[in-house]
């Protein structure tokens, strides 16, 4: 790989925590930015420069490597507008599902092994299906698990990790 030094920055040294091989190892030492903001290792280009993949961080620094729920409730404000956005991710290479509040959804949907989808969760009562006078009302549980089921356009089995479709309702 030959660039004039006019097409890439001085080089830099990573301490193993900003960028990974393609291999998706994490790399420690000397790196260079190209005018194509690209990545690549070493303190100029050679035919051994290899391109780097940025680690991209969330608002808390988290890397997002480790593909673990978040501890998601309702607020107040959600009760009085009647429904919580929820935020799922699906890991395609290992099909894992989790369940992230919003600042990790948008980091981590970034990815490009990660499927991500958002619903607005029911959380008005009654939370079971009802009749009055001769007519069916659906209740927060119906009304949830029917957008689920669309959902699962997107993330595939979603439907088996979400255990309880009243689950919030007041």
């Amino acid at each position: 790989m030959y660039l004039p030094k006019s097409k890439y920055n001085k080089p830099k040294y990573s301490r193993g925590d900003q960028f990974e091989l393609l291999n998706g190892t994490d790399y420690i030492g000397w790196y260079f930015k190209t005018y194509k903001d690209e990545y690549f290792t070493g303190k100029a280009p050679t035919s051994k420069s290899q391109k780097l993949k940025e680690v991209i961080k969330d608002d808390t620094g988290d890397t997002g490597r480790q593909f673990l729920n978040d501890y998601v409730r309702p607020t107040e404000k959600d009760y009085k507008n009647g429904f919580l956005t929820r935020f799922f991710l699906q890991d395609v290479r290992n099909k894992s599902i989790i369940e992230v509040k919003q600042t990790k959804y948008s980091t981590l949907r970034k990815l490009p092994y990660v499927n991500g989808v958002k619903i607005d969760w029911v959380l008005t009562s009654p939370a079971e299906d009802g009749v009055k006078n001769g007519y069916i009302f659906f209740g927060s549980a119906s009304k949830n698990k029917e957008l689920v089921l669309e959902a699962e356009k997107v993330i595939k089995n979603l439907s088996s990790t979400i255990k309880n479709y009243g689950e919030f309702v007041k």
